[in-house]
């Protein structure tokens, strides 16, 4: 799959190998992805270092299907048009939280997307229920994409989650 394929205003989660080892179960590098459009690219918002050390690092990224050690992108939601902004103040809000205790880049992921749960405007800009489930969903899908993406082989594959809706009304 190419970028041309992703969607736009599509929200997705990324996974990064963290090494060479294809055994390393649920062990991956998270962040979000919000696709622009297949020219511009998206933005991709996670967090870098470790425990105590996380930098903020969001930005603008044209070729994220290219990124090193990629495993992936799964898509978890179509962003409702003029939210945006939404999704990029929402991430970034987490940002002066970052060195407490029980902070990694999964368990950042996952506390922006409770804080897109909430409507806005009478729409949900992440409408899934379970994030336990997708949390799941997400592991065993890097773990059956790991060797590949330490391989290098191309292209990277691009799937959409089972339990995240992509209706967006309230």
């Amino acid at each position: 799959m190419s970028q041309q394929d992703l969607q736009p205003r599509g929200l997705y989660i990324l996974l990064f190998a963290r090494g060479d080892n294809a055994d390393a179960k649920d062990d991956f590098h998270w962040a979000l992805y919000l696709h622009q459009d297949k020219s511009n690219g998206g933005k991709k918002f996670h967090i870098t270092g470790s425990a105590g050390k996380w930098l903020a690092e969001h930005g603008v990224t044209k070729a994220v299907l290219k990124e090193f050690l990629i495993v992936g992108l799964i898509q978890i939601a179509n962003v409702p048009e003029g939210l945006e902004d939404h999704i990029d103040k929402k991430c970034r809000s987490l940002d002066s939280t970052l060195n407490q205790e029980g902070i990694a880049c999964r368990t950042w992921l996952f506390k922006v997307l409770k804080l897109l749960q909430a409507p806005v405007d009478g729409k949900i800009p992440f409408p899934c229920a379970d994030l336990d489930a997708l949390e799941r969903e997400v592991k065993d899908w890097g773990n059956a994409n790991l060797k590949s993406a330490i391989d290098n082989v191309q292209p990277r594959p691009v799937a959409v989650s089972r339990f995240c809706s992509s209706d967006s009304s309230v």
